[in-house]
């Protein structure tokens, strides 16, 4: 009996301080867990917080290193284009000085193709000849001065001064007839036919009504035998130039080269009816 009571004593003790206990230390147990859990909670939310500003830091870096680059890129082509202003204006200034020293160097060309006229007009060709060549002293390649001389020393018979300047005339304009005429006269007096007559057919198919170019042209036939081409020439040379006495002298003498006294008769009247005192016509019709 009284061990029952004992028991039923032990039980109840038992129970009466594990009961309470046990809720005690299960309260303890959730408070704990709250705890660890709220305590991991806020290590993770400050990882994430860390790893959000680490983005947005590496982010803004991103942006200003974008934005310092553009700006570099920027100020490069403010500078290029300054630099392209610069040169532009070096540009304009050189042009406007060459420009201006272009028009300078003409003057004193004008200037001395004028006192050169001058010179020509009083027959002091040796002074003449000087001046233009002075002129060609500031610019080389000025046409004006270099068809002046050439045409001098064509006409004076300097055949090798005035050859290069009319081939250097023909460089810039090839279509030139009387440089081109010019130059087939120096092939004619060397005695150089075939490429004297290119040249010369060339410049009457550019200048069909030059009488010169014809007389060219006979001269050249005659020297090729070829007679009857030469009167051709010569008879397109006086229908040009009707009253020249040297053309119509010219062809009545070849029509008597081929025997035609009735067509050389004919131009040595022609001559008479011009210059009745010519004597060359007067003894070739008494003699013919």
């Amino acid at each position: 009996m009284l061990a029952l009571e004992l028991k039923i004593w032990l039980i109840l003790t038992t129970i009466v301080v594990v009961v309470p206990l046990i809720f005690l230390l299960k309260k303890y147990l959730f408070v704990s867990f709250w705890i660890i859990k709220n305590f991991y909670q806020k290590i993770e939310h400050k990882k994430n917080l860390q790893k959000i500003t680490k983005e947005i830091i590496y982010k803004e870096k991103y942006i200003d290193n974008e934005k310092q680059k553009y700006e570099e890129i920027e100020q490069k082509n403010y500078q290029e284009k300054d630099d392209i202003k610069i040169s532009n204006k070096i540009e304009e200034k050189e042009k406007d000085r060459k420009q201006e020293l272009h028009e300078i160097t003409q003057k004193k060309i004008e200037k001395l193709r004028y006192q050169a006229m001058s010179l020509k007009e009083k027959g002091e060709l040796n002074k003449y000849e000087q001046k233009l060549i002075e002129g060609l002293s500031y610019d080389k390649d000025n046409q004006d001065i270099i068809g002046l001389l050439a045409d001098y020393y064509f006409s004076i018979g300097k055949h090798k001064k005035a050859l290069p300047l009319l081939k250097k005339i023909l460089e810039k304009n090839s279509q030139d007839h009387k440089s081109i005429w010019q130059v087939g006269q120096i092939y004619l007096e060397r005695e150089d036919f075939e490429t004297a007559k290119l040249l010369i057919s060339k410049a009457i198919f550019l200048k069909n009504d030059n009488p010169r170019y014809y007389v060219s042209m006979a001269e050249i036939m005659y020297n090729l035998e070829k007679i009857n081409e030469a009167i051709e020439y010569m008879e397109n040379a006086v229908k040009l130039r009707p009253q020249n006495i040297n053309y119509l002298l010219a062809t009545a003498s070849l029509f008597e080269d081929i025997g035609s006294t009735e067509n050389a008769k004919k131009f040595y009247f022609k001559v008479l009816e011009i210059e009745q005192t010519n004597e060359i016509a007067k003894e070739k019709i008494n003699n013919i």
